[in-house]
């Protein structure tokens, strides 16, 4: 695990590298959180949580079974192919996936709320189809419809910032994100180059793998501020949230 001591050293020598941002200002502060809590694994991006939203997959099923006759089913794991058909299994699998899915569900209506990624903190809201209100236990068809529907919204955007696996747009997203914080006085170049060279030390830029890494590290000011503005224009690009 890496320590604490080693993640500030880092942090420190880039700041130090464009000059150095005062310890008592919230820019400081708020790059120093990021910083540590990407390094430490405990902060993950919109896109990466964006790509686990198990409430739909669960709605799916549900809804598969409630609408079926006599409840039987079928599960298909690696090359086995079972049939099911027993009545308390199949209650027990209903309410195991009601209980799951109101984990994850507010309803405030007009709004369906859903949660999703790894630590509950993100959530999508879909507004109710005119004259349809929230059903007080379990699910209506409709609701497991909206939750169906919320993550092929989730999926296509995930898909537009994944950018053909360069995930570009998703890191233009980030330097939008972060580029408001930073101090004034620097240039939109001065800004694009650190904030390459920090979403890099934090770790944001591992899955790119080892040889694009050694490239970067090679690279100068000029190239990286280059480098980003593709980012940006990948994100402007993606037409998110459309």
């Amino acid at each position: 695990m890496q320590s604490l001591s080693n993640i500030k050293a880092d942090f420190d020598a880039l700041l130090n590298q464009y000059g150095g941002i005062p310890e008592d200002s919230g820019c400081y502060t708020d790059l120093w959180y990021l910083f540590l809590h990407r390094r430490l694994g405990k902060h993950t991006t919109e896109y990466e949580e964006m790509s686990n939203f198990p409430a739909s997959e669960m709605a799916m099923m549900l809804k598969q079974l409630l609408c079926s006759p006599t409840g039987a089913f079928s599960l298909k794991v690696g090359g086995a192919k079972r049939e099911y058909s027993n009545p308390t299994l199949v209650e027990v699998l209903k309410k195991s996936l009601v209980d799951a899915l109101q984990a994850m569900v507010t309803k405030e209506y007009p709004l369906l709320n859903v949660t999703y990624g790894s630590k509950s903190d993100y959530l999508i809201g879909w507004d109710y189809p005119k004259g349809e209100t929230p059903q007080e236990d379990g699910f209506s068809l409709v609701e497991l419809d909206m939750i169906v529907e919320m993550g092929k919204w989730l999926k296509d955007n995930v898909k537009k910032l994944s950018g053909k696996s360069t995930r570009n747009p998703e890191l233009g997203q980030l330097i939008t994100d972060l580029s408001p914080n930073l101090p004034e006085g620097w240039t939109d170049a001065t800004k694009n180059a650190f904030l390459a060279d920090f979403l890099c030390g934090a770790g944001f830029l591992d899955f790119k793998g080892t040889p694009w890494l050694d490239g970067f590290k090679d690279m100068g000011k000029a190239e990286k501020d280059r480098l980003v503005r593709n980012w940006l224009e990948s994100f402007r690009q993606a037409h998110l949230w459309q």
